[in-house]
């Protein structure tokens, strides 16, 4: 054994070897987490005979896998979805970008022993490794866009051995970082939260221009243009380029003291305009409900109005009034199934929110958050066709034409809880998917997308998980009590599940994403068997 050491320069050779565990206490398919020497924590596996030891917590935001959800050889975060292998310790799906450190597990006279450097049980994700740029190789894959998709993209072209020439084209000045942050932690500077250091980037031949905003493609030249007058050739083009905030074309649009919330920029902008100030949220759906959570702390009233009669309407009624009554105890104040007809200003600044019933909402800033569109008005006329909402239609391995791929918020792509119908979902852990799909894609390794939607949503600390689609289900039930803010919500569709929603209730929806994740969607005579449903 060894002992813990206080010089971290130590710490590389430094290594613990203990026995933690009698064999039989880890039966075939269980996991257990075990405590090393000075409070390392470890996840020891058991597939089916093979052990692995495993860092235990989420390389995205640090979630005890113990809490997770296992099925096969994966495991799944209950906070976010991400999802590991239980032997490799690899990530299989995000959010995410790193895998888990693995450490020597090994069985004699019956009892299971680990052994890990200092180091390691310190720092518990693990970087897949790439493969270095050769100037040999003259092929270039460019990608338009600074966001997930085109990180992962980029990563995993090398991961699997791309040494080609890799161009990521950031319209924003900042390295891609963690939009989800933007209104769930708005004060959060963009450079503390990338997703991956400019020394990252270098270190792995990955040419990121920031600032460089796309203007126009030529599929025939296989050429891009900017903003600024470059031009850029490609042999492989990835359009990621997200989504821009919609706004309201109504009277008073131009007056100081409206906002939007799209960047990191935006958001501290909001943050720090907001203090002791009467704000007007228009929208409360995700966006427009997290910044009121945020802003609600420091402003001197918060009001969000929606046209919806409740709350985030894609949740349904019952979730969305749940989540209202919780956001009303914290202070923040609404004004629900009704319509903004006017800005109301005073000296070119907003002073109130005209309703179409008359009524004004006195206010000294307003956040507009009524839903995003594609951004790809720079695709027009270029030969790549966009949909009426300005979307990209796709194939099944995301390729747009020869060569072109499109992924993330601007794809409209099949999926198998489309329908039959071809989908675009707005979910930062489908982007992060997209990116490795594209990038085997552009490999010639074909790769359909099969992922199944996550996201989350965090009002006033708590969060709420989701895991399906449930556009155009038709029933929904409920186990818990949304009233007390523990419960999972199940929306169903012609009898089967198509999505699950949970709060305080980890990891239900981590199991249900997992099901889904084999085929298997539950029947709600199957859900009444496992536990008690209320219905509406």
């Amino acid at each position: 054994m060894a002992s813990k050491v206080s010089d971290p320069s130590q710490m590389d050779t430094t290594v613990i070897d203990q026995e933690v565990l009698n064999l039989t206490d880890l039966p075939p398919g269980v996991m257990k987490q075990v405590e090393l020497q000075d409070g390392y924590k470890v996840l020891l596996v058991n597939n089916e005979g093979i052990i692995s030891a495993l860092a235990n917590a989420c390389t995205h935001y640090g979630a005890p896998l113990i809490n997770g959800d296992k099925i096969g050889n994966t495991i799944r975060c209950p906070w976010h979805g991400a999802c590991f292998n239980t032997i490799t310790g690899d990530i299989e799906d995000f959010p995410g970008l790193d895998s888990l450190k693995k450490y020597d597990a090994t069985v004699a006279n019956g009892k299971i022993r680990v052994r890990a450097k200092v180091s390691d049980l310190t720092q518990k994700k693990r970087t897949k490794g790439m493969v270095k740029y050769s100037e040999k190789n003259n092929n270039v894959v460019l990608l338009v866009g600074g966001g997930p998709a085109s990180t992962v993209c980029a990563e995993t072209l090398r991961q699997e051995g791309y040494d080609g020439k890799i161009v990521m084209a950031c319209k924003e000045k900042f390295l891609p970082y963690d939009r989800p942050k933007g209104s769930k932690a708005m004060e959060t500077k963009p450079e503390s939260i990338s997703l991956r250091k400019e020394e990252f980037y270098i270190d792995n031949g990955i040419q990121v221009m920031l600032g460089k905003e796309a203007t126009s493609i030529d599929i025939d030249k296989k050429e891009a243009g900017f903003k600024d007058g470059s031009r850029q050739k490609y042999d492989q083009l990835l359009l990621a380029t997200g989504t821009e905030c919609r706004t309201l074309p109504i009277p008073g649009k131009d007056l100081k003291g409206l906002y939007t919330l799209r960047t990191m920029d935006e958001g501290n902008a909001i943050f720090s305009a907001a203090k002791d100030k009467t704000v007007a949220i228009i929208g409360a759906s995700f966006i427009g409900m997290e910044v009121g959570s945020c802003l609600v702390k420091i402003a001197k009233s918060v009001t969000c109005i929606e046209y919806a009669p409740f709350p985030f309407p894609v949740l349904g009624k019952e979730v969305g009034m749940g989540l209202k009554e919780f956001s009303a105890q914290q202070g923040v104040k609404f004004e629900l199934g009704v319509r903004v007809e006017e800005y109301i200003g005073e000296g070119g600044e907003i002073k109130g929110v005209k309703l179409s019933e008359g009524r004004v909402i006195p206010c000294d800033m307003a956040v507009v958050a009524v839903g995003v569109r594609p951004s790809t008005d720079f695709l027009i006329g270029s030969g790549i066709n966009l949909n009426k909402d300005g979307s990209i239609s796709t194939n099944e391995f995301l390729a747009v034409k020869p060569d072109i791929f499109a992924a993330g918020d601007i794809a409209m792509f099949p999926s198998p809880f489309g329908y039959g119908e071809s989908v675009r979902i707005e979910h930062w852990q489908i982007a992060l998917n997209h990116g490795r799909v594209a990038a085997m894609n552009i490999l010639k390794r074909q790769t359909p997308v099969d992922t199944v939607p996550f996201f989350w949503t965090v009002l006033f600390g708590k969060s709420v998980r989701y895991c399906g689609y449930s556009r155009g289900y038709d029933k929904f039930v409920f186990e818990g009590s949304i009233a007390d803010l523990k419960f999972v919500g199940y929306y169903l569709r012609e009898g089967k599940l198509v999505a699950v929603v949970g709060l305080n209730s980890d990891p239900k929806v981590s199991h249900y994403a997992n099901k889904m994740k084999i085929g298997q969607f539950s029947t709600l005579e199957e859900l009444r068997q496992t536990t008690t449903l209320h219905e509406p």
